[in-house]
């Protein structure tokens, strides 16, 4: 059994797939005072599609918290973890909230297909946003 070290094995691995879908793929992205894992646009019409994953190696209250803010501003939205967590997130998570399950680094696989939440235009929103200048303190 492969168990990650960091967080980041997974978020690559998920980019990677999501990459090779023909998916546009930004990690880390920081948006309205809070960092999504990953983010990737679908080019469609009338607008970009947008599907947030959150990743955890290990899941926490803290996912749950995540998913339900990210509910908001997705089209699609998954969490992703270790295999070995699958039950953990069929008790606790969202059945509209997809899950992604990380084998290794070259396998990752869509568990539970997420339900289009059509929440995507308010991600577009809040990126366009230019972010607020940081005023340098007055000496």
């Amino acid at each position: 059994m492969y168990f990650p070290r960091s967080e980041e094995v997974i978020v690559e691995a998920v980019s990677r797939l999501l990459a090779l879908a023909g998916f546009e793929v930004s990690t880390h992205v920081r948006l309205d005072g809070t960092e999504i894992d990953v983010v990737a646009i679908e080019r469609a019409e009338p607008r970009p599609l947008v599907t947030i994953v959150e990743v955890k190696r290990r899941p926490k209250v803290k996912l749950l918290k995540q998913l339900r803010s990210r509910l908001a501003i997705a089209d699609y939205l998954y969490a992703a973890m270790p295999y070995v967590y699958y039950a953990w997130a069929l008790e606790r998570i969202d059945p509209r909230v997809g899950l992604l399950l990380f084998f290794n680094p070259e396998r990752v696989e869509v568990f539970r297909k997420a339900r289009f939440l059509g929440n995507g235009a308010r991600y577009l929103e809040l990126a366009a946003e230019p972010p607020l200048p940081s005023i340098a303190p007055v000496r």
